[in-house]
């Protein structure tokens, strides 16, 4: 069946030279050749916009990010169907703000015979080349939405306005746009037409010289591995490789703000490698190992979220943030005198903290330090009296200092009340051994090993003395009250005492 020629003047051009490709060819297996690359191109080109727009987002999609988090890494990061499958099954339905997530899930039914049918064409292309080639008339027809989009390749600069040439038509044309983005002739924009809303597409999309033929070509991004990006030319003709910093840079960056900050580490350090001083590489380092502990940290696993911490805190020692995670974390561990250290540690930096006052304060009081946590805050509100945080704080540490005084002077009156009641066996042992006149009884090692044994259990560590009036049931109380004395009992039965 012949298909009229649709009218797609204003596609993006890798399509629409894909496509003229196609229409000029006569024979079976030049038509299933230039089919195969114009599948390509669509599909290519989807993925490469559908990429942009996840990456350009700044909603956090669990669904979607934990789908695509086992795709997009360091090695396979590129415009590729299987990335352009998960964003069709997971993409937030909610979104309906992202102009490209509206379009691309419009099609989505279609797309995806479209994709399965492709994969079908690459093993046996004789028996599904006409399936395929209606489902691709069809499908251009539905990308119809493609016109209101443009292509646009930043040209130069004009006092306050940026040039931007319409990649598609070759046309320039000024575009007031008054972005942050970077802008040099390798940055393409995929750019919607009514609201000027821009796409980056670089690094996917650029234009570079091919070191084979010293000419220019419009490239899609391949991947990344052995520290090397790679690049393919749109017709799949060209494939080169660089290591460029400012491009793994970039790469790194759209990591990070995806979540995946385990890979953006690890090329966050690559380009160090290759420039040390690279200010904006060790920025994104810093906020990576940040931002990956606070994960960490998130999920109780207080150990990665330390080590992390740590390496933060080395990229940048001047942040008083990165100091207190790496006291939480010290101290949701029970290691105090880490937190301490840390805490004072900063003070020496800036002593006008009071936050850093209030977490050591509370250190301290977790410790049981009562006192120091006391002096701290004092010291802390000298600085700023008005801190009404450490005032409730202060008030907090006196109150449980109160308490346990009274606790205390209960259990003194309590043991004084006993002292007035009992016979203390323990203390008359312990003059014994002071004046030297000790006593112990004799053939009676397996009654007392046993009695021991019983008072050190956990539970039933109550033993009971039966016999006779006169067999030595009391002198087995005072040999166990002297070896109390004496020291020679389990460390659990060391500081008790025998009340008779």
């Amino acid at each position: 069946m012949k298909h009229p020629k649709i009218d797609i003047k204003t596609y993006p051009l890798p399509i629409i030279k894909a496509y003229e490709h196609f229409r000029r060819q006569r024979s079976e297996k030049s038509i299933n050749s230039a089919l195969d690359l114009l599948a390509r191109q669509i599909i290519h080109f989807l993925s490469l916009i559908a990429l942009a727009d996840y990456l350009k987002s700044t909603w956090q999609e669990t669904n979607l990010n934990k789908a695509l988090k086992q795709i997009i890494n360091i090695e396979n990061i590129s415009n590729k169907e299987d990335f352009l499958i998960s964003y069709l099954n997971h993409y937030p339905k909610s979104k309906s703000s992202s102009l490209i997530g509206t379009y691309i899930l419009n099609i989505k039914e279609i797309l995806e015979e479209y994709i399965s049918v492709y994969h079908q064409f690459q093993k046996t292309k004789t028996q599904t080349t006409p399936k395929l080639r209606d489902l691709t008339y069809n499908l251009l027809k539905k990308l119809d939405w493609f016109n209101q989009f443009q292509l646009l390749q930043f040209v130069k600069r004009e006092n306050n306005q940026k040039v931007y040439r319409n990649y598609s038509t070759k046309k320039v044309e000024l575009i007031k746009f008054t972005s942050t983005y970077k802008a040099d002739s390798k940055y393409f924009y995929w750019s919607n037409i009514e609201n000027r809303l821009m796409f980056p597409l670089y690094p996917f999309l650029i234009e570079t010289n091919c070191i084979e033929c010293q000419k220019e070509h419009l490239c899609y991004y391949a991947g990344y591995d052995n520290d090397h990006l790679h690049w393919e030319s749109v017709d799949f003709s060209h494939s080169f490789s660089n290591i460029q910093k400012e491009n793994l840079k970039i790469l790194a960056d759209y990591l990070s703000r995806k979540r995946l900050y385990k890979e953006a580490i690890l090329i966050y350090e690559r380009v160090l490698q290759l420039d040390s001083d690279f200010e904006l590489a060790q920025t994104g380092l810093f906020a990576a190992h940040n931002l990956l502990g606070c994960d960490y940290y998130s999920d109780t696993n207080y150990k990665e979220a330390e080590k992390h911490f740590k390496s933060a805190l080395k990229l940048r020692p001047t942040i008083p943030q990165v100091y207190y995670n790496l006291c939480y974390s010290y101290n949701q561990q029970k290691r105090y005198n880490n937190s301490i250290s840390i805490l004072q540690e900063l003070l020496k930096l800036n002593p006008q903290l009071p936050k850093a006052y209030e977490m050591l304060g509370q250190t301290y009081m977790d410790k049981g330090e009562l006192e120091q946590a006391l002096a701290v805050l004092d010291k802390a509100l000298d600085l700023d009296p008005n801190f009404k945080k450490l005032s409730e704080q202060r008030q907090r540490i006196q109150e449980e200092k109160r308490r346990r005084k009274q606790k205390k002077n209960k259990i003194i009156s309590e043991n004084t009340q006993l002292k007035e009641l009992f016979f203390d066996l323990t203390a008359l042992a312990k003059e014994k051994v002071l004046k030297n006149k000790i006593e112990h009884l004799v053939n009676r090692e397996e009654e007392l090993k046993e009695m021991i044994e019983i008072l050190s259990c956990k539970e039933k560590n109550n033993p009971v003395l039966i016999g006779e009036p006169g067999v030595g049931k009391t002198a087995l109380i005072e040999e166990l009250a002297l070896r109390i004395a004496l020291g020679k009992v389990p460390e659990k039965l060391k500081d008790k005492s025998i009340l008779e």
